[in-house]
């Protein structure tokens, strides 16, 4: 027999007019908590090697980010108890990476493994890749996810994300998507919407939804309930809103975003290479850029972006020969 979920004590009148719907369409799944059995599906994907992906949302100050920290944290406990007990699916998992690139051990989840968006991710990601300094099924939150701003890169940053995580599988990395409105990553099993602070029991209550991916985009079915305790790292959580304090500085300042930094960085590189110049036009220089792509020297852009690296590239290299 399911669990009535303690949440339904909480809510006020206009809560409840305000989850009607949901009362409505799914009576059985509006009064149950559906924790345990959210907590055992998280330890089945860790079990058997599989990415653990979870979108939250939430207005600003519902407890979101709390809860995709606790989720981290207890993903992060569980995967070492596995990792210690060699409970994986696989016996012989330890085995498997003997001889790889891949780091096997105990993991940690810390402020270094909190991200502001998808671009801080993507680029830490793509650090770690090539400095081989991944470890197998870390978990990481990214804080404030974005749905795709449209800006020069914007959409060849998005596939990058998707590549990257469809390259890098292996390493099962585990990822906790926050976002105030949208459910912004695919393939991910489940999606919580924080609704209710429980401020007595320290507990966050958080609606929880099976996603599926389809044809016309990510689909919900209303399961329940779950409930999750604040976690008790107090030192973390000052970490953790010193860390916010400096990405709502730099918003507030206008912040630059990561893509058109890194054509900027990649810009005064190219300008530096002594091949640049004695390119006769813009497209050899483009056959250059392409070729410092390939080379690794550079990371891949689209042609819009190489064209703007290449203007920006050559407006530097005339403002240092006057």
């Amino acid at each position: 027999m399911s669990k009535k979920a303690y949440v339904l004590n909480l809510l006020t009148s206009k809560d409840f007019i305000m989850l009607q719907k949901y009362q409505d369409q799914s009576p059985r799944e509006f009064f149950t908590d559906y924790t345990s059995d959210f907590l055992e599906d998280m330890d089945e994907y860790i079990q058997t090697n599989q990415v653990f992906r979870i979108n939250i949302l939430g207005q600003t100050r519902s407890g979101k980010s709390e809860a995709g920290q606790t989720i981290a944290f207890l993903y992060t406990q569980k995967f070492n108890l596995c990792l210690k007990k060699n409970n994986f699916a696989n016996k012989k998992f330890k085995e498997n990476f003997k001889n790889s690139k891949i780091k096997i051990s105990k993991l940690k989840f810390s402020v270094d493994n909190v991200y502001g968006n998808q671009s801080e991710y993507l680029y830490a990601t793509r650090k770690n890749v090539k400095n081989r300094t991944l470890f197998f099924g870390q978990i990481s939150l990214i804080d404030e996810a974005r749905e795709m701003g449209g800006g020069l890169g914007s959409f060849t940053e998005y596939t990058e994300l998707l590549n990257i995580n469809n390259i890098i599988a292996k390493y099962c990395p585990s990822e906790v998507f926050c976002s105030p409105s949208k459910w912004v990553s695919d393939n991910a099993p489940y999606g919580l919407i924080a609704r209710k602070k429980d401020f007595k029991n320290k507990v966050v209550w958080l609606q929880c939804f099976k996603l599926f991916n389809t044809e016309y985009g990510i689909d919900e079915v209303f399961v329940g309930w779950v409930g999750l305790p604040l976690h008790p790292y107090n030192k973390h959580r000052q970490l953790y809103e010193e860390k916010k304090n400096i990405w709502i500085e730099a918003e507030i300042e206008g912040n630059i975003n990561d893509r058109l930094r890194l054509r900027h960085e990649t810009a005064k590189k190219v300008a530096e290479d002594s091949r640049f110049m004695s390119c006769k036009n813009k497209k050899e220089q483009k056959i250059l850029l392409e070729n410092m792509i390939i080379e690794g020297k550079i990371q891949n852009f689209n042609n819009s972006e190489i064209q703007d690296i290449i203007t920006n590239a050559r407006m530097i290299k005339d403002d240092k020969t006057e």
